[in-house]
């Protein structure tokens, strides 16, 4: 093991990473690299922290990443497993990331954002406050995701303002092992949002196919 890590709780941390122990329940199997911070105060003026960062297992943080404690509005800032946080990403108060996410270079996502299962964020891609993030979609480096625009699940996203590619993304499902009856029912089905996170975007309940991807396991 390099001399600058120790092992903490199952966990590999660089001697210069800051944790705030006492905010964080975490699993085992994570990397800390350098000058990465957990659990510093919410940045959202006029609100104070509340609440825990739940980490699970197999995740990695390289340098620069940075980590925000929740406030009352969740009470939770959660990363799943098996998610991979670039150099210099950042995650906002109360966002929840879902299993295999990655977050490449310089990716801002700020709070309250849900970002669901397998999910890739490309290098300086922005998203704003309060956003849904469907499963397996892609987001294209430099892309804005705005407070209106909706990411479906399955798609890719380029630009500002951000334009869904289906196309190109069906390609990617297929690669997951979704079988050509299950894309078209995606396609047709634009509930996209957990139950305990459906807001503006949508009132319905999700279909048996979207229970399927919206799963966090």
């Amino acid at each position: 093991m390099n001399k600058y890590y120790k092992i903490i709780k199952g966990n590999k941390i660089h001697d210069t990473a800051i944790i705030n122990w006492d905010k964080l329940h975490i699993g085992k199997g994570n990397i800390f690299g350098p000058y990465v911070v957990v659990g510093t105060e919410a940045q959202w003026p006029g609100h104070k922290s509340s609440g825990n960062i739940e980490i699970g297992n197999n995740n990695i943080f390289r340098e620069f990443t940075t980590i925000h404690l929740p406030t009352k509005k969740n009470n939770l800032t959660k990363i799943g497993n098996n998610c991979y946080l670039m150099t210099m990403s950042h995650l906002g108060h109360d966002c929840i990331l879902e299993n295999n996410v990655v977050l490449s270079n310089n990716v801002n996502v700020a709070g309250n954002t849900y970002i669901m299962q397998s999910s890739i964020l490309g290098l300086n891609s922005i998203i704003h406050q309060d956003q849904i993030i469907g499963s397996y979609s892609m987001i294209g480096m430099g892309t804005v995701i705005g407070k209106n625009t909706l990411v479906k699940p399955g798609y890719i996203y380029t630009g500002n303002p951000a334009r869904g590619i289906w196309f190109l993304a069906i390609r990617g499902l297929q690669l997951f092992e979704f079988t050509g009856r299950c894309l078209h029912h995606l396609s047709a089905d634009q509930t996209v949002l957990p139950p305990n996170r459906r807001h503006r975007h949508s009132q319905s309940a999700p279909s048996a196919t979207w229970r399927k991807i919206l799963s966090f396991n």
